[in-house]
């Protein structure tokens, strides 16, 4: 048996931990601006996590893998932009 199966086995549970991490550190944020502060905060206290989301991070939204941070802000962004054109229209 490789060794090379077993190491992409466990770079990928890493991976998926350090999104989850992540998102973990972001998730209760009220305001893009705040997701983008925390996001930040995170890494600058975890640089091996930056490391292994951002190293394989196209790899991963091309596969379709779950990456809860990127959708929460893109939520975030969405609602944000959503209350400002309604505010302007009013």
């Amino acid at each position: 048996m490789s060794v090379f199966p077993i190491r992409k086995t466990f770079s990928l549970c890493c991976d998926r931990r350090a999104r989850l991490n992540l998102f973990s550190a972001i998730k209760s944020s009220r305001s893009p601006e705040q997701v983008c502060r925390r996001v930040l905060d995170f890494f600058a206290a975890h640089p091996n996590d930056f490391r292994l989301i951002s190293e394989d991070w196209a790899m991963a939204f091309a596969r379709k893998e779950h990456m809860p941070s990127f959708e929460f802000l893109k939520q975030s962004l969405g609602n944000h932009w959503a209350a400002s054109l309604t505010s302007t229209l009013l």
